[in-house]
């Protein structure tokens, strides 16, 4: 028997594992305890290879199966689901009865039965996943990445075949290691595949999963963003000179990673034309044409059809939004700035978000309407991503439609939309969230459409002269540039340049951003982000809601199920 010190140690030790850890995160959206958890994990030993060579499978264990009534309890709704992904903020936005837009009403299912907690089988002793160097993948999807000759098409970089041809019984006949490489070979491939077909992978795209380079990456997702206020951006705005962003793709990567973790940046030194906008687009990609044509112009005219072509003051708001794909991301270089007031106004939506409970999902209707064109879309407030992860804001006052809901709805629905709108509203108007800039003649500003609302100021169209040009790329154009610059500049970092570098302290060191996407080093300090489990940052929300927000820092904080921490603090 131990003595009580050790006793106290081992447990100590114990509950700061990283299994402990990931046994909670089990447990807070599984709803049982972690002691539980630890029961249902398998005996047997896994056997590793550390060198080249084969690798000596262990025999799993027999697969548990789920009786007749838990198959029955899996065709429960969304809002009783095991996962607090499952039953989210977005699952409360799909199931509720808004037809948006005439699309076909969308049922969701759990993905399998719901289990037992002594059934629940695990990826160590499931037979349809093999284990390399402690990563569990699934062998179906294993094949599905092989990349050799025969599978995917070397000229147009296309797969031969479609990831339902593997049937659901292939297996592995031999695995080894060579040379930093992982090489299968396969049992009951598929059809059309010879016994000879061989699939390399590289090991560290198996096993590092967090860098970009990885089969198993979420590459849906850029850099973590860190959310800010008008004091905090004035110590982090960057600029960029418009020759290094034009003929460096060094500093262009690091541009395009800035607009992902801040949502903006400054370009100074652009040419006096009308088509250095198209030139600073280009380098990203594909300009995106719309209704106002493949750039614009930003200046006071009579009979405005658009209240920015105006001199008057124009509120935060976001572009576009009354189409079904607002552009991502937009450009605004100015040519003319000798009229009297103008200054530039922008907020960062994820901020006024920031620690925000429980967002309703009330549709909101946008429309531009004029000028021999009509558009109308309708979009909620907040976007999640599949992750439960904003994706992108919605907030558009001057382009809301007349009756800005599409149908009738609930009354308490639409009580609580308007109450959140309101108070959306007031924090982004909130001077301590806006900053302001005037932007000078030969600058340009770069900024994300679907994150920063912005706006401007009146200004004095008969005593000068304000000229803005403008165009948009989408976000899906900016984010295949910084993937294919990222293979080769991930680890590589410059100097930044801040737009107010006078308000920041001499003794601030450059914000550098790991490559891991998680974790961030701010003034030196390197600070890992709140993760879900976190219980001081975790609010109290109905059952069926969960979301993850970004945080200051850098990272996403998950607001959860207060009930669950509980019981698990109590484990």
């Amino acid at each position: 028997m131990l003595p009580l010190r050790s006793t106290w140690r081992l447990s100590f030790r114990l509950a700061r594992s990283p299994l402990y850890r990931c046994a909670q995160t089990s447990c807070l959206s599984r709803n049982y305890s972690v002691r539980e958890f630890f029961n249902t994990l398998p005996s047997q030993k896994e056997v590793k290879s550390d060198g080249d060579g084969p690798i000596q499978q262990s025999t799993p264990l027999e697969h548990p199966s789920t009786n007749v009534q838990d198959q029955e309890e899996g065709k429960h709704s969304l809002a009783e689901s095991s996962s607090p992904i499952e039953r989210g903020v977005i699952g409360n936005a799909l199931k509720s009865n808004h037809s948006i837009n005439s699309r076909p009403q969308l049922t969701y299912r759990p993905l399998a039965a719901k289990a037992k907690v002594g059934d629940r089988p695990s990826k160590q002793n499931n037979p349809d996943y093999v284990t390399i160097r402690g990563v569990h993948l699934p062998k179906v999807l294993l094949r599905d990445a092989c990349k050799c000759a025969k599978c995917v098409d070397s000229s147009s970089t296309q797969k031969n075949f479609q990831t339902t041809d593997i049937p659901i019984n292939i297996e592995i006949r031999n695995l080894m290691y060579k040379n930093g490489n992982v090489v299968v070979t396969w049992n009951n491939d598929v059809p059309g595949f010879d016994s000879d077909h061989v699939s390399t992978y590289p090991l560290k795209s198996l096993t590092s999963y967090r860098r970009s380079s990885s089969l198993v990456h979420d590459h849906s997702r850029g850099f973590v963003p860190q959310f800010w206020d008008a004091t905090k951006i004035k110590r982090r705005l960057e600029f960029m000179s418009f020759e290094d962003y034009m003929t460096s793709d060094r500093h262009l990567y690091h541009a395009l990673k800035n607009l992902d973790i801040h949502g903006l940046i400054l370009i100074r030194g652009v040419p006096d034309s009308e088509k250095s906008v198209e030139d600073l687009a280009g380098r990203m990609g594909n300009i995106r044409d719309t209704l106002y044509g493949r750039t614009w112009d930003v200046k006071s005219v009579p009979d405005a059809k658009n209240v920015a072509y105006t001199s008057q003051f124009l509120g935060l708001h976001m572009d576009l939004l009354y189409m079904a794909n607002p552009p991502g991301f937009q450009f605004l270089h100015c040519l003319k700035s000798t009229a009297k007031g103008g200054a530039s106004l922008f907020a960062d939506s994820y901020r006024v978000l920031h620690g925000e409970d429980n967002i309703p999902q009330v549709p909101i209707a946008y429309h531009y309407k004029n000028a021999g064109e009509y558009y109308y879309y309708v979009h909620p407030l907040v976007e999640l991503d599949h992750l439960g992860k904003i994706h992108a804001v919605n907030y558009s006052p001057p382009f809301q439609a007349n009756y800005m809901l599409p149908q009738t709805a609930n009354p308490a629905d639409v009580n609580q939309g308007l109450e959140f709108l309101r108070k959306f509203a007031k924090g982004a108007d909130d001077p301590k969230n806006v900053l302001e800039y005037r932007l000078q003649e030969g600058e340009c500003v770069i900024f994300n459409n679907r994150r920063l609302l912005h706006g401007r100021k009146q200004f004095d169209a008969l005593g000068g002269e304000r000229w803005l040009k403008g165009t948009y790329v989408d976000a899906d154009v900016m984010a295949s540039r910084r993937r294919v610059l990222r293979e080769t500049f991930e680890s590589d970092d410059i100097s930044p340049k801040l737009v107010f570098e006078d308000l920041v302290l001499p003794t601030r060191r450059s914000i550098h951003h790991s490559t891991l996407d998680n974790v961030s080093t701010i003034d030196g300090e390197e600070s890992a982000p709140a993760m879900e489990g976190n219980g001081e940052a975790i609010k109290g929300l109905p059952k069926e809601n969960s979301v993850e927000l970004p945080t200051e820092e850098g990272g996403y904080v998950r607001y959860g199920n207060t009930e669950s921490i509980q019981e698990k603090k109590q484990d």
